[in-house]
């Protein structure tokens, strides 16, 4: 993709809209939209056709490239839905990638993105998705002694298929002209560029109306579908004796073990508020005072300022059980795209409440490191 802020057309561009007349406006946003798609579309088929070239002459590079063997199946697909020849074709219903696709984007999006790698994906072609938790415990006995104490699990489920995600994708004919397993390549990438944003916004944010539950909301107390905010607790500090307490209700009442909890905060308040209130200066250098629980902090832009969401691992579940795609002649841009339409349905949801918590840091304070002076403990430096 092109460096926009380092292109200096596109600072003409935006110049250009920005100095156009009220009347004259959309036509001209119209017109950057054009020449910024084939200025993309051009760099990238001319990387495309470099690799190609490069792995005609090492067959060893394919993997460094990204390609990857396609089923039976992805082959049919994409010969079917990404033909070579430039032809007018309407496909009036969804076309729906192979599982194996499907699989791989998602797998993709989460290696990529620091908050979707800790969640647990639903394996595509799932409609309905169990969620369980166990509860209870085994018992030590004689061989012959009955069962005391039975391994229950409380038992929840959600439709993966329930709502939609969609957006657009340009492929340069160029593209197509290189096989399906370069067709592949580009779509996967540009699949994750897609519905990445998309995913992390609902799985943050989402009232469960029209998508999946965030992880802000509470999974109780929905009205026609809309899932209400958690109730927050206030935290004005990350000191043991505060914050460590307040974590309490993600052991489930002692049940569960906390191996490692991640704080998901907007990159303002993760500037401005976190790192100041969990760093100290110590031995030459800056340490966090978090050590006494592992703890990962993650940005997301999708957090509301003054909140901090703590969550643990694998708790939130999200699925794409399918993801198709859409072409028409109807709605295109240049002569040397086409314009596909991706479909992503899928849902999203936290197994149990208890398994986050949703902080108000709006007095989160910076940390002060105690000093000792004539064996009194002072809670900022003596001048």
């Amino acid at each position: 993709m092109i460096n926009l802020e380092k292109n200096e057309r596109y600072l003409e561009m935006v110049k250009e809209i920005n100095e156009a007349p009220a009347e004259e406006k959309s036509e001209k946003i119209i017109e950057v939209m054009h020449e910024l798609i084939e200025a993309n579309s051009t760099e990238i088929a001319a990387q495309y056709k470099s690799d190609y070239g490069e792995l005609q002459a090492n067959k060893d590079h394919a993997q460094k490239m990204g390609l990857r063997t396609l089923t039976s199946n992805e082959k049919e697909f994409y010969e079917t839905v990404f033909p070579k020849a430039k032809q007018s074709i309407t496909l009036t219903d969804v076309n729906i990638f192979p599982e194996t696709t499907t699989d791989y984007v998602f797998e993709e999006i989460k290696t990529n993105h620091d908050l979707l790698r800790y969640f647990k994906s639903v394996p595509a072609g799932v409609n309905k998705y169990i969620t369980s938790e166990y509860t209870g415990k085994a018992a030590w006995g004689e061989l012959t002694a009955a069962i005391v104490d039975e391994i229950s699990a409380t038992i929840k489920g959600f439709n993966v298929d329930a709502y939609k995600l969609s957006g657009f994708m340009y492929v340069p004919v160029a593209i197509l002209e290189l096989g399906p397993v370069w067709v592949d390549r580009f779509v996967r990438t540009v699949l994750v560029e897609v519905l990445e944003d998309g995913i992390e916004e609902g799985a943050v944010i989402g009232t469960g109306e029209t998508g999946p539950i965030g992880l802000v909301k509470s999974l109780s107390g929905a009205v026609d579908g809309v899932h209400p905010d958690k109730a927050t607790v206030a935290l004005t500090s990350f000191k043991p004796e505060e914050f460590a307490p307040k974590l309490i209700p993600l052991t489930n009442g002692g049940k569960r073990t906390l191996n490692k909890v991640l704080l998901v905060v907007n990159s303002s308040d993760r500037l401005g508020k976190v790192i100041p209130a969990s760093t100290v200066f110590a031995n030459g250098n800056y340490q966090s005072i978090l050590s006494y629980i592992p703890v990962e902090i993650i940005e997301s832009k999708h957090v509301p300022a003054n909140k901090m969401v703590a969550f643990l691992p694998n708790s939130y579940q999200m699925g794409l059980t399918k993801v198709g795609v859409q072409y028409s002649d109807d709605f295109k841009f240049l002569d040397h795209l086409r314009t596909y339409r991706t479909v992503a349905y899928g849902n999203g949801r936290i197994v149990d409440d208890n398994m986050s918590i949703v902080f108000d840091i709006t007095n989160l304070t910076p940390f002060v490191q105690p000093v000792t002076v004539d064996g009194i403990v002072q809670t900022q430096e003596v001048v």
